[in-house]
């Protein structure tokens, strides 16, 4: 006899057997299910159900149902329970990072490599507005400068991403520092450190000597310029449009115009 259940209520039928932390197989999930709701191995797909491996299939927003955490290539996966806070990537088929989990709230990247929060309501727009346009971090060395540095930058580009505790503190700076990482290799973020030999010439722009093969009498040395950091981050911004509104002209035409100064005008001028 065949059970009418749909296939997710047969799942956490099973599920409900086992402890969160337990270790299945895609063959034990297959041939367990099979034997009990007398329906084709098939049916039963774990990877359908997994936090971090993406499924095309799926309906990957609230309505969508997980269960697992994908351990391995082979077919071995973590039972962590339904709505479970995960944090983490989540990957395709092609090992591509298709979106993160963040305490239990899933953003995803789009077509071109942007992130997009399902669950989150605050525009980068509202975002922006809450964060001042310069930022100075300073202290002696080892105080966490270039730690928070991290978080500020995640602050203003994915703010989503990040996961605190009830005090205020980070729990998830592996992602967050990966997520750096990535925005760098990208050409989003810059780090730059200064120190004592830091010239303009770096910085900004400037000629520098070029030798083709170092230790080769043959080449010759030139000078060629070079742009620096700075220059190359506003090169980078240029394709950026920014939005402004033009106002009509104020017409002064019919508007009267008062003087007021202060003191006894009929003294002398330092008395005014």
């Amino acid at each position: 006899m065949v059970d009418k259940k749909d296939i997710v209520s047969q799942i956490e039928e099973y599920l409900s057997t086992k402890q969160i932390g337990d270790i299945i197989t895609t063959a034990q999930f297959k041939k367990a299910l099979s034997e009990i709701y007398r329906q084709s191995e098939g049916s039963y797909i774990p990877s359908d159900y997994c936090y971090n491996s993406y499924c095309r299939q799926s309906q990957w927003d609230k309505k969508h149902i997980f269960f697992f955490e994908k351990l391995d290539e082979k077919g071995v996966f973590k039972y962590l329970g339904r709505d479970y806070p995960y944090s983490g990537k989540v990957f395709d088929k092609n090992d591509n990072v298709r979106g993160y989990w963040v305490n239990g709230k899933y953003t995803e990247r789009n077509n071109e490599g942007n992130m997009l929060n399902k669950q989150q309501n605050k525009t980068s727009q509202d975002r922006q507005t809450t964060q001042p346009l310069n930022q100075i971090l300073y202290g002696p060395p080892g105080t966490g400068k270039t730690y928070n540095t991290v978080i500020k930058a995640m602050e203003i580009i994915a703010l989503e991403l990040i996961q605190r505790d009830d005090s205020g503190n980070v729990l998830n700076y592996d992602i967050l520092k990966n997520k750096f990482d990535e925005l760098k290799q990208q050409g989003q973020i810059e780090f730059v450190t200064f120190h004592q030999s830091y010239s303009y010439e770096e910085f900004v722009e400037g000629i520098k000597p070029e030798i083709l093969k170092w230790n080769d009498e043959a080449s010759e040395l030139k000078y060629v310029g070079k742009d620096g950091v700075f220059k190359n981050i506003c090169e980078h911004a240029k394709p950026v449009k920014v939005s402004s509104t033009k106002h009509p002209p104020i017409d002064f035409s019919n508007t009267k115009v008062f003087k007021m100064s202060l003191g006894n005008t009929l003294e002398k001028e330092e008395d005014i």
